[in-house]
């Protein structure tokens, strides 16, 4: 927690004294403002060592801290950056110095800012850190802070090519499946015409039993009018040339027994 707010603490003091230092030995004219780029290079080198004190808990904490509070964007913006590069390079492990053992930093200017490059010596590789300041709210201030882990050429390609082969693996999957998907259609055809035949042949055989038994009524009925032909042509005594029964129709058993 000391360390947390030690960091907060120089963030702090940096806008303090980039407010208080509108005129100092000012060393580029491309801005529309003076700078001392002595207390510019101080402080990010202050801020560094203050950094690589802290531990990956620490780093959550003051991500944590920060929140959505606009006033501390930067600072959860930089500990975000730094976070990530430090899984890439690991803890850090001094900055590289020149002859005199000042630190070595590039100090350029875009857009009005003044952007000073450090690079970093860590555990696993080298991190380049840039530190932007700029005018805001009419004071000389912090703007961004980032950290990138540098990889070799040949890390660099050899991620390329396993994120192409990935891709194209992604892309070959996919086809498979479409593929396979595809080819369970002509399965899902045959079962709907196994089905329609099913029902087709149903069909057939409901029409072939009505058939049967209109057939078979047609067929009794056709005997009955012969017996009853005959019948009552022994009662009138005469032959059965005389008359034809067109129709039966059953009468309700109520009216016989009125007869």
């Amino acid at each position: 927690m000391k360390k947390i707010k030690k960091l907060l603490l120089i963030f702090s003091v940096l806008t303090c004294m980039f407010a208080l230092t509108s005129c100092g030995d000012s060393n580029n004219e491309k801005t529309s403002y003076s700078y001392s780029e002595s207390e510019l290079v101080t402080s990010v080198s202050q801020d560094i060592a203050a950094i690589k004190e802290f531990t990956d808990q620490q780093i959550d904490g003051i991500i944590q801290d920060c929140g959505s509070f606009e006033s501390k964007k930067v600072l959860k913006s930089a500990m975000e950056s730094w976070k990530t590069a430090k899984k890439d390079a690991g803890s850090i492990v001094e900055v590289y110095k020149d002859d005199a053992g000042a630190m070595q930093y590039k100090l350029t200017t875009k857009d009005d800012d003044v952007i000073i490059k450090v690079k970093i010596k860590c555990e696993k590789r080298d991190v380049v850190t840039n530190y932007t300041f700029g005018i805001v709210n009419d004071n000389l201030d912090v703007k961004e802070i980032t950290y990138e882990a540098q990889f070799t050429m040949g890390e660099t390609l050899m991620k390329a090519a396993l994120n192409t082969l990935m891709g194209i693996s992604t892309v070959l999957l996919v086809l498979a499946f479409l593929s396979i998907v595809i080819s369970l259609f002509k399965y899902i055809n045959r079962a709907q015409n196994k089905a329609a035949e099913q029902k087709n042949g149903l069909d057939k055989t409901v029409v072939q039993i009505t058939e049967k038994e209109e057939t078979a009524e047609t067929e009794d009925n056709t005997e009955l009018i012969a017996v009853i032909t005959a019948a009552i042509a022994s009662m009138e005594q005469t032959s059965t040339d005389g008359f034809v029964v067109r129709s039966i129709r059953k009468v309700p058993n109520s009216k016989w027994k009125k007869a």
